[in-house]
């Protein structure tokens, strides 16, 4: 969080739009305790993730044309398009249930992993 936080505020400094910035996060954050933000974030994920995909995307190149570095951006690309990748039941996605979507997640990397040792 410290390091998305950073590459934000330095790409929106950059645009002159720090302090705008600063209000929408303060505002979410602010808004809500960590775990209904937490809880918020993984089960809308599910949902969201091809849209939030290119919106990331699109986040990057600012900070790309900005001529700024982008390693948490980067990160997140990553992160997305292998989530994209990885199917999810409907009936998870409308349970809304944090423990269900990890334990899903988890078992999809588990056998990730077992599957490139071999």
């Amino acid at each position: 969080m410290e390091a998305l936080t950073l590459e934000t505020l330095i790409t929106s400094k950059h645009y002159g739009v720090s302090d705008k910035v600063m209000q929408s996060i303060s505002k979410t954050i602010n808004n809500n305790d960590f775990s209904t933000f937490a809880e918020a974030l993984i089960t809308t994920h599910v949902i969201h993730k091809n849209r939030r995909y290119k919106e990331v995307l699109d986040s990057c190149e600012l900070i790309k044309n900005a001529e700024l570095q982008s390693c948490v951006t980067e990160g997140v690309i990553t992160f997305f398009s292998n989530s994209m990748e990885t199917e999810i039941d409907q009936e998870i996605i409308q349970s809304k249930s944090v423990s269900k979507i990890l334990d899903h997640y988890l078992l999809v990397n588990t056998r990730s992993q077992q599957e490139n040792t071999f």
